[in-house]
């Protein structure tokens, strides 16, 4: 009778895990995603989510796709980079192709750098090396590759 119980009791553990594990895999993965709101590309509300935009439209279809929950949040810059090196935080939304990070091949976003110049400036396209020695002004924590 013991060794009949025992395999009730054994039976039942295995089974109620079973069902557990597939509870979990029933619902969707979630990640925890940062970035900034750079219109038109990421849009913030007023609560610190990051709601619209090109790109929160194209990783909004591509995650229902694959069936994960996207949580987009707005965050400055900088702590968006340490969050996501600390873990804190899946993935940042349209960062620079670093070598730290994983990235698609192809971009998903394209920002060009543009340069404001007075009127009487005789710049005609932008290069770093005319940068030199000269005042201007950049985000923190930003890449300008």
């Amino acid at each position: 009778m013991m060794p009949r119980v025992l395999m009730i009791i054994v039976f039942c553990i295995s089974t109620s895990a079973y069902c557990d594990e597939q509870t979990e895999t029933n619902e969707p993965e979630s990640l925890k995603i940062c970035g900034v709101s750079w219109p038109p590309f990421t849009e913030a509300s007023d609560d610190g989510r990051l709601v619209k935009g090109i790109s929160i439209d194209i990783y909004t279809e591509v995650f229902r796709r694959l069936k994960i929950v996207p949580n987009f949040i707005e965050i400055p810059w900088v702590r968006c980079e340490h969050g996501v090196k600390a873990g804190e935080f899946d993935a940042i939304i349209d960062n620079a192709s670093l070598p730290e990070y994983i990235h698609p091949s192809t971009p998903t976003s394209f920002y060009p750098l543009s340069a404001y110049v007075k009127t009487t400036n005789s710049m005609k396209s932008f290069s770093w090396t005319q940068m030199e020695n000269i005042v201007i002004g950049k985000v923190r924590g930003y890449d300008y590759i």
